[in-house]
C-alpha cells in the first residue's frame, strides 16, 4: 500500500485538493480497492487519530471538512479525510443511494471498510484511538458503521455528527442507527438547516433510548441551509473544544 499524503505536501493541496491526494486501498479490509484520503501528521504523534467524511458530492477537502482537518490538526491531532464511495452507477443522488441501501448494498459496506482502513493507517502512525467526524452523508453513514459489532483496529472514543439528515431509511437514516451507537456523540447543525433541525429532538431521543453515555446537540448560525458559510468559525471552535473534552491532548502520551 502506497503511504498517504505527508505533511511537507499538505500546501499542495491549498490549490488543487484532489490534484495531490494519495491512495488507501480497502481491499484488506473486504473493500472494493483505491480510494483518496488526505493525512495533517503531528510529531510527536498524537495517540487521538481524528478520522473526516465529507457530504454527497464532496472530496477529503472539500466544504466543512476542510476547515475541520486542518483545525484539528492545528490543535495536535493526526487528521486523515477519506473519499465517500458512489452508488452503483457513478452518479451520487440522494436517491441513489436510498436504492442502494434498500437493493445491493454496496456503499454501506465499503465505507466501513474505508473507515478500518483509515483506521489501520493511522494505527501504524501511532494512534491508540479514533474520533469520527462526518458531515451530512458522511455523518449518517459515519453514524451506521459505528452500529456493527467491530468496527475496526482502534476503538472509537467519540463521534461529530454534523448534519446528521434522519428523513430517509436505514442506514442512511441517523433516526433509526443512534440507539445502537454508545459512543460519545456531538450532533451539530446549522439554524438554516431545517430538515435537520427538525429531526433534532428525534435523534437526541433515539440515542438516550439506547446504551450511549453522552449526547451533546449544538446549533450553529448559518445563513445558508446544509452548509456554514460566513460561520465557519463558530463550527471550528464547538468541534475542536468537544474533541478536546473527549481526547484531551497528552493523554497516553
Amino acid at each position: 500500500m502506497r503511504p498517504v499524503l505527508h505533511v511537507a505536501f499538505v500546501a499542495l493541496l491549498l490549490v488543487a485538493p484532489l490534484a495531490h491526494a494519495d491512495k488507501l486501498n480497502s481491499k484488506a479490509e473486504s473493500g472494493t480497492g483505491e480510494f483518496e484520503a488526505l493525512l495533517l501528521e503531528v510529531a510527536p504523534p498524537s495517540p487521538t487519530g481524528i478520522i473526516l467524511l465529507h457530504g454527497r458530492g464532496g472530496h477529503p477537502d472539500n466544504k466543512v471538512v476542510a476547515p475541520l482537518r486542518r483545525s484539528l490538526h492545528k490543535a495536535g491531532y493526526s487528521t486523515l479525510s477519506i473519499a465517500l464511495p458512489h452508488p452503483p452507477g457513478g452518479s451520487d443522488e440522494f436517491k441513489n443511494y436510498v436504492a442502494d441501501a434498500a437493493g445491493s448494498n454496496r456503499v454501506f459496506p465499503e465505507v466501513c471498510a474505508r473507515i478500518r482502513t483509515a483506521m489501520a493507517e493511522l494505527k501504524q502512525r501511532k494512534a491508540k484511538e479514533i474520533v469520527l467526524v462526518g458531515f451530512s452523508l458522511g455523518a449518517r453513514l459515519s453514524t451506521a458503521c459505528l452500529t456493527t459489532p467491530i468496527l475496526g483496529p482502534l476503538p472509537v472514543v467519540g463521534l461529530v455528527a454534523i448534519g446528521n439528515g434522519a428523513n430517509s431509511v436505514a442506514p442512511l437514516n441517523s433516526a433509526l442507527m443512534l440507539d445502537k451507537v454508545s459512543v460519545p456523540v456531538l450532533d451539530l447543525y446549522g439554524d438554516a438547516d431545517q430538515d435537520v433541525a427538525a429531526s433534532a429532538a428525534a435523534r437526541r431521543v433515539a440515542y438516550e433510548r439506547g446504551a450511549g453515555i453522552s449526547f451533546t446537540q449544538v446549533m450553529v448560525p448559518g445563513n445558508v441551509p446544509h452548509a456554514f458559510t460566513g460561520h465557519e468559525a463558530e463550527l471550528v471552535k464547538e468541534v475542536d473544544s468537544w474533541v478536546r473534552r473527549i481526547a484531551p491532548l497528552g493523554k497516553g502520551a
